[in-house]
């Protein structure tokens, strides 16, 4: 008898350290996916300077598109403002060829779900008006998907871990109510 209470006792602590590891890393998955994700944005750079009107035509078909969060223009000016800011001796070097050569950019944020199918969306995207470059991080999108994809495994592993707690804290009771003499 003593010897199925301590192996019930080895069994429930390696079951609980195992389901607590599961869960620390599957909080961990979810942590580094939200941060991925909130940080995740698609550039769409115009070939040309367009005029207000056709600028926020644009900006309005790009927020029709399925899966689309937030669509924010960055005009000429903001993108000058944030590179004087960060690397001030390009700017004055860029400044001395001539005006400002840069071109208006959409920074269009996904939803989760099309984080996945960035591609197909993209191809959506670059059809509705004319883009220069389109600029999104490949890396980034891979290390969302693994992270979701690690996260599904653990769900995946915590229910197999209870469901297996499960039947052998049935299969103890059904033992002990065996062994005792009726």
């Amino acid at each position: 008898m003593k010897r199925r209470l301590l192996l019930a006792v080895v069994l429930g602590l390696a079951t609980g350290l195992g389901g607590e590891t599961l869960l620390f890393l599957q909080r961990q998955c979810r942590l580094i996916e939200g941060s991925l994700r909130e940080d995740f944005r698609v550039l769409l750079y115009l070939k040309s300077d367009v005029d207000a009107g056709k600028q926020k035509v644009l900006e309005e078909r790009l927020r029709a598109l399925p899966d689309v969060d937030e669509v924010r223009v960055v005009s000429r000016q903001e993108q000058l403002a944030a590179l004087r800011r960060d690397d001030p001796e390009l700017v004055d070097s860029v400044m001395l060829v001539g005006e400002n050569p840069l071109t208006p950019v959409f920074e269009v944020r996904l939803s989760e779900a099309a984080i996945a199918r960035v591609a197909q969306w993209l191809l959506k995207a670059e059809s509705l008006g004319e883009f220069s470059d389109v600029r999104y991080k490949s890396a980034q999108v891979q290390a969302l998907l693994q992270a979701q994809f690690y996260a599904r495994f653990i769900d995946l592993a915590l229910a197999a871990l209870f469901g297996l707690a499960a039947a052998l804290a049935l299969a103890g009771r059904w033992t002990l109510r065996q062994s005792r003499p009726l």
